[in-house]
């Protein structure tokens, strides 16, 4: 099985993308699994081998198009490493864009639960919920 993992990835400074590389990194080590990264970019970051392909955070345009390159992919399962401040727009409402135009599995990782949700949070939350397959939250 084929799975990319969506997320920020080193040499990028962020826990989460400290996060996926451990787990690709692990996941490597399985005969019956590859694994992958779409990257979300700033664009000032040059990517080793497990990135497959990368976008800009903030170009909203290039959301839809990294979808279409998912789909046309050998990609048999996108995971959503979550947090509202990686993605593009207004609490990240630029990752919508890519989820309603996936057809592959998702499954999200939240590492941010928040106990007061402002309505674009909570909106964003309710979509990318109902989009995956599974949902795993990260607790302290």
């Amino acid at each position: 099985m084929k799975l990319a993992f969506l997320s920020t990835y080193p040499p990028r400074e962020c826990g989460i993308a400290t996060f996926t590389q451990d787990l690709v990194r692990e996941l490597k080590k399985k005969k019956h699994l590859k694994a992958g990264v779409v990257a979300i970019s700033d664009g000032k970051r040059g990517y080793g081998s497990d990135v497959l392909f990368d976008f800009p955070q903030q170009d909203r345009a290039r959301y839809g198009d990294t979808a279409q390159r998912i789909n046309s992919s050998d990609i048999q399962l996108l995971v959503v490493e979550h947090e509202y401040g990686i993605f593009g727009g207004d609490s990240g409402e630029y990752l919508l864009d890519l989820i309603g135009k996936v057809r592959k599995p998702i499954v999200t990782t939240l590492h941010t639960v928040l106990p007061n949700p402002c309505e674009k949070q909570r909106e964003i939350l309710k979509e990318l919920c109902r989009r995956s397959e599974r949902v795993v939250t990260m607790a302290p």
